[in-house]
């Protein structure tokens, strides 16, 4: 049986232009990992209940999606397989820690298995050049509804850090070497000290930290909350997740960890926001991505200010 894979779908799904159109993409399931979720109960216990992460190509490309609990039957019943050609008929895509993610709601099995067709390779992640960032303040993200009805908007503001939440500041991760580097998945607690990666489904004796840091930052017209992740939560704060972690819980040095933060508190950074929103089950909200964080100079700022002043002037 001849199958044409929609080209060019995860392009349209990782950018928004499916929300331009009516589309149902015909893709292939290229690997199937199972997770596991607690529900309730009617007595008030938890369920642990098995679902499924697929990724989907187009031949070109490939990414993740999660398939939704009532179509689990499909996979346990090995209608849907690795090869499986599907046609999503109901689908979201949805951004968790600035990744797309495909929510499959529904589709149809075409083909139940073939081989891989191309070489699918994962969907670049870049970010975009300086002259697509635009000034804002931190009201105008609100005020303007920026992030929502599908856009994802990048801004620059200046602002202050006013405070950060210090009791989960990083997450624990797998250090293993995937090709040119590293899986990066979070790991949990064996219970003996070592950690347990599923997507690796490998247990390492020592595992690594990356950042998750959640900032209260203020300028001249209000306050919102940031998340800083891995690289521009280093940059913030100075020193690596792990080093910072650390020294919290295994050296036990309060005094030296919140020298750390006291060093970074009321600091003034020029940071670059993607706003997007982002939906946790039927609940919508607004989150602000710092992607670069600059700490301020001020004869450079005064420069911008001049320039962005007789911009202004002109108009």
């Amino acid at each position: 049986m001849a199958v044409n894979l929609t080209a060019g779908a995860i392009w349209m799904l990782s950018t928004g232009e499916w929300q331009t159109m009516d589309l149902k993409p015909v893709l292939q399931v290229i690997d199937i990992l199972a997770f596991q979720t607690q529900t309730p109960t009617e007595g008030g216990e938890e369920n642990m209940r098995d679902r499924y992460r697929v990724l989907l190509s187009d031949g070109y490309f490939h990414r993740q999606g999660v398939l939704s609990a009532n179509r689990s039957e499909l996979v346990t019943s090995q209608q849907l397989q690795k090869g499986s050609i599907v046609k999503l008929t109901k689908f979201l895509c949805i951004t968790i820690r600035e990744r797309i993610l495909i929510k499959i709601i529904d589709l149809n099995v075409i083909l139940g298995g073939c081989d891989i067709i191309g070489d699918p390779k994962p969907f670049p992640h870049e970010l975009p050049s300086n002259n697509q960032f635009i000034w804002k303040t931190l009201t105008q993200i609100k005020d303007e509804k920026l992030g929502t009805f599908g856009n994802t908007d990048y801004i620059t503001v200046n602002a202050t850090i006013w405070y950060i939440k210090r009791d989960n500041f990083c997450y624990t991760t797998c250090p293993i070497m995937l090709g040119d580097r590293k899986c990066s998945k979070r790991v949990v607690n064996n219970g003996d000290g070592r950690w347990i990666c599923k997507k690796c489904d490998q247990i390492v004796d020592e595992c690594d930290y990356r950042y998750d840091l959640q900032l209260h930052i203020h300028d001249h017209t209000g306050l919102t909350w940031v998340n800083a992740y891995e690289e521009t939560g280093e940059e913030i704060m100075g020193v690596s997740a792990k080093d910072l972690y650390l020294l919290k819980h295994e050296d036990e040095d309060e005094d030296a960890f919140m020298e750390v933060v006291h060093g970074v508190l009321f600091s003034e950074y020029k940071f670059k926001l993607k706003v997007k929103e982002e939906f946790l089950g039927d609940e919508a909200r607004v989150r602000s991505i710092v992607v670069k964080a600059e700490k301020i100079k001020y004869s450079s700022n005064t420069k911008n200010l001049l320039v962005r002043v007789s911009s202004v002037s002109n108009v």
